[in-house]
């Protein structure tokens, strides 16, 4: 969707809390002047939701996720690096 969008530096919420297979694959990959992530999934058991969707990135970032989830840290998770924000959702 954004892949390689250079002027993109805060991610749109993404609200979904249930995801779909490779839903968000390289989502952001080569978004190099991105620092801010809002990811609210609670459900991210299947590792093709979002294979590779934060890659080529040159700057540090803050990543918001749902509290009580477990990514995983790298390119198809939360980059190494960036600061994590844990959010209460509730419904």
């Amino acid at each position: 969707m954004f892949y390689g969008c250079s002027s993109i530096t805060k991610a749109p919420v993404l609200p979904a809390t249930t995801l779909e297979e490779n839903c968000y694959t390289c989502m952001f990959s080569d978004c190099k002047s991105l620092k801010e992530v809002t990811c609210l999934a609670t459900d991210i058991s299947e590792q093709d939701y979002t294979y590779c969707w934060l890659t080529g990135y040159t700057v540090l970032g803050t990543f918001k996720k749902a509290s009580g989830i477990n990514w995983p840290r790298g390119p198809s998770g939360i980059p190494v690096g960036w600061n994590i924000i844990q959010l209460t959702i509730t419904e």
